[in-house]
C-alpha cells in the first residue's frame, strides 16, 4: 500500500513525478547522467531535486529503468 500525504497536491507526489518521468524517458529511450538537470527541468522546474532522485530510486526498484555505464535506460 502506498500512503499519500493528504496535505500535498497530487502533482507534488513522488508517484506522480515518477509517472511523468517514465513517460518522458519512454519517449527518449535513454538519458545521459550529465543531462539529468535538463531532464528534471523538462518535467517540472519548480520541484526540488531530491524528489527526482527519489523518483529515480523508485523507478529503479520497480525495474522500469536501468543504469548502463553513465546512461539511464527505459526498460519496457
Amino acid at each position: 500500500m502506498i500512503l499519500v500525504d493528504s496535505d500535498s497536491k497530487p502533482e507534488d507526489t513522488i508517484l506522480y513525478l515518477s509517472a511523468k518521468m517514465l513517460k518522458i524517458l519512454k519517449y527518449k529511450k535513454s538519458v545521459h547522467i550529465s543531462f539529468l538537470d535538463d531532464f528534471f527541468n523538462d518535467i517540472n522546474p519548480n520541484q526540488p531535486r531530491y524528489k527526482y532522485y527519489l523518483c529515480l530510486n523508485f523507478l529503479f526498484l520497480i525495474e522500469k529503468i536501468e543504469i548502463d555505464g553513465s546512461d539511464l535506460i527505459y526498460v519496457s
